[in-house]
This record gives structure tokens, sequence and C-alpha cells, in this order.
């Protein structure tokens, strides 16, 4: 993998291949949000991009939005190699569902 762009359609194969759906994110008005949505079973896992190459640093914009991130407990990572997407796309995927009932709204 020598770019960014070659580690997001990775992912997105990985994705495609397992049933997670994966979203490119653009978020008007807020920069640094992290570039990559999956979504599979009631889980949500937010993915911010960096070059394999190790070219890229993280923002202080990024840092900030991950940070809020977690601090909804959503889980939010940095990924600059293709061992780590796809530990990480693994062990999204091994999640069991998550139950919700709508009656409740």
């Amino acid at each position: 993998m020598r770019t960014e762009k070659h580690l997001q359609n990775h992912i997105q194969k990985q994705c495609k291949m397992l049933r997670i759906r994966c979203y490119k994110m653009q978020c008007e008005g807020r920069r640094g949000f992290p570039d990559l949505l999956l979504v599979s079973k009631g889980h949500t896992l937010f993915i911010e991009l960096k070059s394999p190459a190790k070219t890229g640093r993280v923002s202080a914009n990024q840092v900030k939005i991950l940070e809020e991130l977690h601090i909804e407990n959503q889980d939010a990572f940095v990924i600059d190699n293709k061992d780590s997407a796809d530990a990480i796309i693994k062990a999204f995927n091994d999640l069991g569902p998550r139950c919700r009932s709508l009656s409740a709204i």
C-alpha cells in the first residue's frame, strides 16, 4: 500500500466482502472528521486514514474530534497500514448484534 487512497480502497473491499456498510465521510463545517464510517449489526466505527508511507500526521482538529467520539463511547481509530485495518475490521465484524427496540421511541 503506497497511499491513503490505496488503504481506503482495501478497507472498502474488505467491508464489501464482509457485508459491512462503509461510508466515505465529509462533514461540512467540521475539519478533521474521520474519513470512513463503518456500520454493521447496530455498531458503528469511525476510521481516520493516514498514508502507509508515514507522510501524514493527525491534526489538532482530528485529535479533538476523535476525543469527542470517544467521550460519546464511539469506537474511532487512526489506521495507516493494511495489517491494522484487517485486524480492526475483523474485530468489528466479530461483534454480535446490538439489540435495540424502536418501540421505546
